[in-house]
């Protein structure tokens, strides 16, 4: 019986496919956002589709992908629920939910189930200027395969062209601790991108 080796390429094209798949698949059926942005060394996109409303504010689900020079390969998926901050905070938004990555980079592979929390805040005197964050954590005792931990942290200014689409400027961190116990730099630039609504 003839063995069959399963390569790092083949294990990219894999989660590759899969990950066109669900989001040709799942885009569709119901409106949503699509985010795109390029650094000098990396890109990513993500998909955020909203699967109705909680008993205060929305449910967002988001699948997305990065890809950088150094062969680091992720994917990701993620559950929000984000409403409004209050009325004492006006033009804050507030979310937080699950998130999991899969990925790879040159020596090890990763899968992590971990929180992220996030806010954006809309100018209220220049509402076209939005401010958004957010940061993610797994930590070890969620943290499979080669991942002893995992964090990233996003900030970026957007500015809204037209109500459907901006145009932002962003940082983005990504780290992650290894069973032999040296840390990775997963991401770590400044990117450009734009975000627009179906």
């Amino acid at each position: 019986m003839t063995k069959t080796v399963v390569t790092k390429s083949n294990k990219t094209t894999l989660i590759t496919s899969t990950l066109l798949a669900t989001t040709l698949t799942t885009t569709p059926l119901v409106a949503g956002d699509l985010d795109f942005n390029i650094g000098s060394d990396s890109v990513r996109i993500t998909y955020a589709d909203p699967i109705g409303s909680a008993d205060y504010g929305r449910k967002d689900v988001t699948i997305g992908a990065l890809y950088n020079k150094d062969d680091n390969f992720f994917i990701d998926a993620g559950l929000h629920i984000i409403d409004e901050a209050g009325n004492k905070f006006p033009g804050l938004e507030l979310g937080i939910g699950p998130k999991a990555y899969l990925g790879q980079t040159d020596t090890e592979e990763y899968l992590t189930i971990g929180f992220e929390a996030l806010g954006n805040y809309r100018l209220l005197n220049m509402n076209r200027v939005i401010f958004s964050g957010y940061g993610y954590y797994a930590p070890s005792i969620v943290s499979f395969i080669d991942a002893d931990e995992m964090w990233e942290l996003n900030f970026r200014v957007a500015y809204e062209l037209i109500p459907s689409a901006s145009a932002y400027i962003g940082y983005r961190k990504i780290r992650t601790k290894v069973n032999v116990k040296s840390e990775r730099t997963i991401d770590d630039e400044i990117h450009f991108g734009i975000k627009m609504e179906f």
